[in-house]
């Protein structure tokens, strides 16, 4: 049962995230990522939200990054209101380098192909 709780919220939480990054981030650079998973600990004290965008540097990236975690505490304070609990779990968000090395895969088959 919990653990279905658990998921629940996860899910509820990507799709208010990825809303708010859409409606309420103005930064071009920002609107263009994608939230790819959200993860949150067993005692819902803190969620891990990963973020990937096509073709980034990791300097990019790490900008980028740095900047959403500068925002969590408004995308905290928004998800409260939008899931009318008292507390919600602390937002982290870090690259999802899973999609780099997909692209990278990618573009050694693409090589192979061509051989």
């Amino acid at each position: 049962m919990a653990k279905s709780v658990n998921q629940r919220l996860q899910r509820d939480v990507l799709r208010l995230l990825t809303e708010l990054l859409r409606r309420d981030v103005d930064d071009p650079q920002l609107s263009m990522l994608t939230l790819t998973e959200v993860e949150i600990s067993h005692g819902s004290y803190d969620a891990t939200v990963r973020v990937c965008g096509f073709d980034v540097q990791a300097e990019a990236a790490k900008s980028m990054v740095g900047r959403l975690n500068r925002m969590a505490p408004h995308f905290g304070h928004s998800l409260r209101r939008a899931l009318k609990k008292k507390t919600i779990p602390k937002l982290h968000f870090v690259w999802d380098e899973s999609m780099d090395k997909t692209a990278d895969m990618m573009a050694l088959l693409r090589d192979i192909r061509h051989d």
